[in-house]
């Protein structure tokens, strides 16, 4: 009763009361302050349920250490010298090497008398052995391993309760024997009055080869989709045939084991049967069971190595690293998790229990000796009780969802890996430089005598630049139509920060058509960091633009995004937090629900790895140079600008120094506002930030849009990933569809992404367009070399 009141308190009482509350207060956060109180008060009650887990594993693991000592006459046992054998035991036995053996027995058949099939005459259908027992085979490890004179049988949970499912034509499902756990057990019942029809079996049978041949697919399917062929295809589809075996041999036996057994048992019908005839069969079964052995074990020696080095790898070490880094809050709660973790790995009672074969002697008074009469082979309540309670727990630690996020835990290690490998092998790309820069051909090649058309049906809402975004008197002082180019200049200016400096100076006396209308003042860049020795050698990288002649008091800062796989890996950090939740979010029913509070749990989250981030928080080095070019020279109006994570900083910049910011591909900052030094609000992002965002690019997917931004169409194929992330292909796609107007345009358009070749200019103009951007090209490598 006491558990049922306080559950209703804390998931019901309190949160509905603080809604009552905030309504009659007519707070216009009501329904923020509303869920943030229940998650709080869940969290409050989930603390609580795993402290007493902790509890209830620690002492049921404790009394049967201490039923097994009595059993070997060892002598009563004190709490530390059980503690002490409890870790050891737990390692021992995750350390042991093992085999798995599947038997498909007829029902019919007499079981074993000690009721394993091992021993038996029967062949098992498949032998599976585990790594450790294949390793403990080798010489070199024979010093800390010892093979067992005889296999010692390890239970499964699912055993030890008596929970193996009977199979019958009532639970028949289509997955029921075949689209389940590969090391399952199930009973099928293939005669009598509650035998699984011929049309069942059949099918489930036919769902066996189906889910195979479908896995096949997919994977090949996959594979083609990305463009992989060739050996590397072939060496995969012979890998996942391998893998395909051993449960088609199984499938094929049960077959022929169901169809010696129908026969003989007069379960011919191909439907289910009700008559009287059916009722008097006598009822037969299949034994699919899985047995596993322990084969090898190690010393205890080798076991306290190996429990010595977990502590000081995953625990000591990470421990240290967050005390030298100085982030208190991530250490206090690493230490604690790290406990609680330790706690339920070293001692934990289903180990114990899948060894002995049963729940001991839990429930009993001391000195009381176990029975197997009364409900469910327990004494008493008390002891039914507490074996049920038990039960439950170590359900916890065995299900199917450890299993999956355990999974799911590997696969994002191996992605991890594959993201450093890729970082390496990115590392020599000849199109990146040393410093970081690409050559000006990479970026943009600019060509005169050609122009796009603007197309009849635009698909965005405009190309034009309003709302304090645009820039005012720069078209005006080039003679061109208010704002025309405005969208594709900004694609322009955000590119041109991945470039030299003395290749984008070219490239903007092209883009401007005139010499120094434009200028990238590297001397304002080079004093900053000169003021500013912390930034000396900071790898954040930015343009000053300028425009002396028209707009002597405006400037405007490019920032460069990523370069290298190394610097995705390091901005991320920044928007970490916010992934997560909207992955939640996405996961869970009606997860919109929560958006509210989502900037309150990602700013949680952020501060456990403050210091960490603060490292990586490049968007302070923009910050201080914008607020620098407004303090301390003549620029009092400064626009920012920049590409894909680069855009993110400018839309934090933009935001923490009220200055107008345009990110083209950016990540945003809806979500992550509160975790930025100084924290920045919701209205900054909807009125300072504008984020030009290409439909398929999953950059501008990470955290919340703000008001202000506009989709561009992206032609990359579906199977390109990241096609539509380029910073060069956006600016081709604006100028194709909004038309080139009075700037030159990308050669790299038609080029490299496939769009349309432009018109030329004027009437004598029979200059080819290929011919036209190849001298272009090489009047740039001449530059640059």
């Amino acid at each position: 009763v006491m558990t049922d009141w306080m559950a209703f308190t804390m998931y019901l009482g309190i949160p509905l009361l603080t809604f009552i509350v905030t309504l009659f207060q007519r707070r216009d956060d009501w329904w923020a302050v509303s869920i943030l109180t229940w998650f709080s008060t869940v969290i409050i009650f989930w603390a609580y349920f795993a402290g007493c887990v902790i509890f209830y594993e620690l002492q049921a693991c404790l009394d049967l250490i201490g039923e097994a000592s009595n059993k070997a006459n060892e002598g009563n046992m004190g709490f530390f010298a059980k503690l002490r054998v409890a870790i050891v035991y737990g390692m021992k036995t995750r350390l042991s090497g093992t085999k798995k053996e599947l038997y498909m027995v007829n029902g019919n058949v007499v079981l074993p008398e000690n009721g394993n099939y091992t021993n038996s005459n029967i062949e098992p259908s498949m032998v599976k052995r585990s790594i450790m027992s294949r390793m403990t085979s080798w010489k070199v490890l024979s010093c800390f391993y010892k093979s067992l004179d005889e296999p010692k049988r390890i239970w499964s949970i699912e055993e030890v309760r008596g929970n193996i499912p009977f199979v019958t034509k009532h639970s028949w499902s289509l997955e029921k024997l075949f689209c389940k756990a590969g090391f399952s057990s199930s009973i099928p019942v293939v005669a009598g009055p509650s035998a699984v029809t011929r049309n069942q079996a059949r099918s489930s049978f036919i769902c066996a080869i189906i889910g195979n041949v479908l896995l096949l697919l997919l994977v090949v399917g996959l594979m083609v989709w990305m463009g992989l062929a060739g050996a590397a295809l072939a060496v995969a589809i012979v890998l996942i045939l391998l893998c395909c075996i051993p449960s088609t041999k199984a499938t094929l036996r049960l077959r022929r084991i169901y169809e010696d057994i129908a026969p003989e048992s007069g379960n011919t019908n191909e439907e289910d049967d009700e008559s009287d005839t059916e009722e008097e069969n006598v009822s037969a079964a299949i034994y699919q069971i899985w047995e596993s052995w322990k084969l090898t074990a190690p010393t205890e020696a080798f076991a306290w190595i190996v429990i010595a080095g977990e502590v000081i790898l995953f625990y000591l070490w990470p421990l240290v690293h967050l005390c030298v880094l100085k982030n208190a809050p991530s250490a206090i709660l690493f230490s604690f998790l790290g406990l609680f973790a330790a706690a339920r790995h070293y001692l934990n009672p289903s180990i114990l229990i899948q060894d002995i074969g049963s729940f001991g002697s839990i429930g009993l008074d001391e000195g009381e000796e176990q029975s197997r009469k009364g409900l469910f082979g327990v004494k008493s309540k008390k002891e039914w009780e507490a074996k049920s309670r038990l039960a439950q727990i170590v359900s916890i630690g065995t299900d199917r969802s450890r299993k999956f996020w355990n999974l799911v835990f590997g696969l994002l290690v191996i992605f991890f890996v594959l993201v450093v490998l890729a970082a390496v092998a990115t590392s020599d790309d000849e199109t990146i430089e040393s410093d970081g820069y690409k050559p000006s051909n990479d970026q943009f090649t600019l060509v005169e005598g050609f122009k796009y058309p603007r197309q009849p049906d635009l698909p965005y809402p405009t190309c034009k630049l309003k709302k304090g975004l645009e820039i005012d008197g720069l078209s005006d002082a080039l003679q061109l139509s208010a704002t025309d180019n405005a969208l594709s200049d900004a694609a322009f200016y955000a590119g041109i920060a991945y470039v030299k400096p003395n290749d984008a100076q070219y490239l903007l006396n092209q883009w401007f058509r005139q010499d120094g209308f434009a200028i990238d003042d590297v001397a304002i860049v080079d004093e900053f960091k000169l003021l500013h020795p912390t930034y000396a050698q900071s790898p954040a990288s930015y343009k000053l633009l300028t425009f002396p002649s028209v707009l002597p008091n405006f400037a405007l800062v490019s920032i460069r995004g990523t370069a290298t796989v190394w610097d995705l890996m390091s901005d991320a950090q920044l928007w970490m937090a916010a992934i997560l939740f909207q992955l939640l979010r996405e996961v869970l029913p009606i997860g919109s629900l929560w958006t509210p509070i989502l900037h309150k749990m990602v700013n949680f989250v952020s501060s456990l790895e403050s210091e960490s981030i603060s490292r990586v928080a490049f968007y302070r080095e923009t910050t201080a140079f914008v607020n620098y070019l407004k303090k301390e020279t003549q620029y009092k109006t400064v626009q920012v600008t920049g590409h894909s994570l680069g855009g993110g900083l400018a839309l934090i910049t933009g935001s923490q120094t009220n200055s107008p910011a345009v990110g083209l591909s950016a990540p945003n900052s809806m979500l992550s506002r509160d975790t930025f030094d100084p924290p920045i609000t919701k209205q900054q992002l909807n009125t300072l930030t504008f984020n030009i965002v290409p439909v398929g690019d999953v950059v501008p997917m990470i955290d919340d849009l703000a008001n202000l931004y506009q989709n561009i169409n992206c032609t990359a194929a579906a199977n390109d990933i990241i096609g539509c992330h380029g910073s060069t292909r956006s600016a081709c796609e604006i100028q194709y569809t909004c038309g080139s107007g009075d700037r030159p345009v990308i050669c790299n358009c038609a080029a490299d992404y496939g769009y349309p070749e432009p018109i030329a200019t004027g009437a004598g103009n029979q200059t080819n367009f290929t011919q036209a951007c190849l001298d272009a090209a090489a009047a740039a490598d001449a530059l640059e070399g």
